[in-house]
C-alpha cells in the first residue's frame, strides 16, 4: 500500500475494521496528497506501518489536540473516542475514523434484556467519551451462552462474541476486588473484568468495572499494532 495511490487511505480504514468509513472524505484527503497539500493523522504510531514518501504530504500527530491545531488542511484521527461537539462543527477537513478495537466485557443477571443491556453500555460508553461503533467483541463467562438478551443484543450489532470458562477468568488479575456473588453462583471470581482482558489479549483495562442491578462492564482495547501483524513496516519522514 503506498499512500500516492488514491485508494490507500481507504484501505488503511478497512485494515483497521472501522465500522463507518467517510469514502467521500477519504477521497478529498487523497486528492489533496496528489495535489502536495498537507495531510495529518493521528495516532502517530501508524508512521511504522504505512509506507511513506519522503515529500508525501502526511504530517503525524501524537495527540488529538495537535492535529486539530496544525496547519494542516485535511486531518484524520484515528480512534475509538468520540467525537466532540467542537470537532463535529468543524468543516469536513476533519475526518474522524474508529477503529473495531474495543473488548466490551459483560456479566448480566438471568433474564436481562437485550434493551436494558444496551441503555447500560451506551450510558457508561457516553460517560467514557468511548464510541460505541469500536465495539468488536463482547466476551462473558460460558454460562451465559444462552442469555437470550445478550444473545440478541450481539445479534443486533453483528459484534463478535467470545466465551470463557470460569477457571480461565479466575487465573486473571484484575483491579477490581473479587465478587463473592459471582464466585457463588457461577465459581467466578469476576466476569467482566477478566473477561474483557482476556477478549483483548492484554493485561491492562481500558475502564474498569461498571455495575448497574443487573449488568456490569468493563473495557479492553487491542492494540492497533495488532492490525498490521504481517505487514512490512516502513520508517516515515514528516513525524511530530
Amino acid at each position: 500500500m503506498e499512500l500516492h495511490e488514491t485508494h490507500s487511505l481507504d484501505l488503511l480504514a478497512k485494515q483497521l475494521d472501522c465500522k463507518k468509513i467517510d469514502f467521500n472524505g477519504l477521497k478529498q484527503c487523497n486528492h489533496a496528497l496528489l495535489h502536495g497539500e498537507k495531510v495529518g493523522i493521528y495516532p502517530d504510531m501508524l508512521k511504522s506501518y504505512i509506507p511513506l514518501r519522503e515529500k508525501s504530504g502526511i504530517m503525524f500527530y501524537k495527540s488529538i489536540k495537535n492535529l486539530l491545531s496544525s496547519d494542516c488542511p485535511y486531518k484524520v484521527m484515528i480512534s475509538s473516542k468520540q467525537i466532540e461537539d467542537g470537532i463535529s462543527k468543524q468543516k469536513r477537513t476533519v475526518i474522524s475514523l474508529n477503529p473495531r478495537n474495543l473488548v466490551l466485557g459483560i456479566g448480566c443477571n438471568r433474564g436481562t434484556s437485550s434493551s436494558e443491556i444496551e441503555d447500560t453500555v451506551r450510558r457508561f460508553f457516553n460517560e467514557w467519551g468511548l464510541s460505541f461503533q469500536s465495539i468488536k467483541k463482547i466476551a462473558t463467562v460460558d454460562i451465559k451462552s444462552g442469555e437470550k438478551g445478550l444473545i440478541s443484543f450481539v445479534r443486533k450489532h453483528n459484534f463478535e462474541i467470545e466465551f470463557f470458562k470460569a477457571k480461565q477468568l479466575n487465573k486473571v488479575g484484575c483491579p477490581t476486588s473479587p465478587s463473592r456473588s459471582s464466585l457463588k453462583a457461577i465459581g467466578s471470581k469476576g466476569v467482566c473484568e477478566p473477561a474483557a482482558l482476556l477478549g483483548a489479549g492484554v493485561k491492562t483495562l481500558l475502564h474498569s468495572k461498571r455495575k448497574t442491578p443487573n449488568v456490569t462492564v468493563a473495557v479492553a482495547e487491542i492494540p492497533l499494532e495488532r492490525y498490521f501483524e504481517g505487514n512490512n513496516r516502513c520508517q516515515s519522514s514528516n513525524d511530530k
